[in-house]
C-alpha cells in the first residue's frame, strides 16, 4: 500500500463522518397543512383581471400608461408559513422544517415599461396578523395599494375581512390599517364612486385614491394630480 493511499484514508473517513452527522441532524420535509382562501367579501376589492392598461393624465394633460401584466404571480398560491418546529442541520446541510398553508393571493406591479420613477403595487391576500405558539395564527384578508411617483410615496393597507376571528382586537386592526373612506369623489372634473385614500403619508404630503370597483383612480403629490383617464 502506497504512502499517499494511507494518507488519504483519514480524509475520506472524516468526510464520511461529517456527512453522516449532517444527515442524522436533518429536519423532516416541509409539510403543507392545507389551503386558505380569501373570503367572498374580499373579492369585491378585486377590480382587475390582469392585462389592462391604466392611463393617467395630470393637470398639464401629460399622460402615463401603466401596464398590468399578469406574469406568474397573478392569482397565485403562495406559501404562508405558520410554524417552524425543526431547525437543525449543519454548515454543510442547513435545514428547517416549515409547516405552511397555500394561501390565495392576487398581486400586480403595474409599471410604465420605461420610466421606473412611476410604479403601482396591488396586493390582496390572506395575511397573518400575529404568530401564536405552534400552528395557531390570527388571519385576516388584507389589501395593499401603493403608488410611487418620483420621490413621493403613498400607501393604502386595509383589512378587507376579519374572518370573524374573535381574538382580533381594535388595537391589532389599527396597527395594520392605513385607509380612510371619502366616498364619491371628483378629481379634476371626473367623478369616481366609493373612493378610499391613505390616512397617513410616507414622509410627504401624498395621497393615493383607490376604488374597489375601479382600482387606482388618482395620485396627488405636492407637484401634480394624476387622475385615471381610461382603462384600455
Amino acid at each position: 500500500m502506497s504512502a499517499s493511499y494511507k494518507r488519504s484514508i483519514p480524509l475520506i473517513t472524516l468526510v464520511v463522518l461529517i456527512i453522516n452527522i449532517s444527515s442524522c441532524s436533518r429536519c423532516p420535509k416541509d409539510e403543507k397543512l392545507g389551503e386558505v382562501n380569501l373570503q367572498p367579501s374580499s373579492h369585491s376589492w378585486l377590480p382587475y383581471q390582469g392585462g389592462e392598461i391604466l392611463v393617467f393624465v395630470n393637470q398639464d394633460n401629460e399622460e402615463i400608461k401603466f401596464v398590468l401584466s399578469t406574469g406568474n404571480d397573478w392569482n397565485a398560491k403562495t406559501e404562508m408559513v405558520v410554524d417552524v418546529p425543526c431547525s437543525k442541520g449543519s454548515f454543510l446541510f442547513p435545514k428547517d422544517q416549515r409547516l405552511y398553508y397555500d394561501r390565495e393571493t392576487y398581486q400586480l406591479y403595474p409599471n410604465t415599461g420605461q420610466d421606473q420613477r412611476y410604479s403601482l403595487i396591488y396586493h390582496l391576500r390572506v395575511y397573518q396578523v400575529d404568530d401564536l405558539p405552534g400552528q395557531d395564527t390570527l388571519l385576516v384578508d388584507y389589501l395593499e395599494a401603493s403608488a410611487q411617483f418620483n420621490t413621493y410615496v403613498a400607501n393604502i393597507f386595509a383589512v378587507t375581512d376579519t374572518r370573524d376571528n374573535p381574538e382580533l382586537t381594535a388595537e391589532m386592526l389599527d396597527d395594520i390599517s392605513n385607509i380612510r373612506f371619502i366616498g364619491d369623489t371628483t378629481l379634476m372634473g371626473q367623478e369616481f364612486p366609493d373612493v378610499h385614500t391613505n390616512l397617513r403619508t410616507s414622509g410627504s404630503n401624498t395621497q393615493v385614491y383607490f376604488s374597489p370597483n375601479q382600482g387606482f383612480v388618482g395620485v396627488a403629490t405636492p407637484e401634480n394630480l394624476w387622475v385615471l383617464d381610461r382603462i384600455e
